[in-house]
């Protein structure tokens, strides 16, 4: 008596690198990060910080305004 195994069509996937799976609670809501070992990568979700980011908008377009008037007032073309 044989059997037979069909296997065409399944395709295997094998992870053999350091994966590093962080959960942690952030002001009362839970995050969950994946960090790849080989490349560094990481993957899932962050915190942001809204006053923060809006600083530094602020800060990049005043150094933008900034720039632009002097270069325009040196007369640089």
């Amino acid at each position: 008596m044989s059997d037979k195994t069909d296997t065409t069509g399944i395709k295997y996937r094998r992870i053999l690198l350091p994966v590093w799976i962080l959960h942690y609670e952030y002001n009362g809501k839970q995050m969950k990060v994946a960090t790849c070992g080989l490349h560094g990568r990481t993957f899932g979700e962050r915190p942001f910080s809204r006053p923060k980011l809006l600083a530094f908008a602020a800060v990049a377009a005043t150094a933008a305004a900034a720039s632009g008037f002097f270069w325009g007032a040196a007369g640089i073309y």
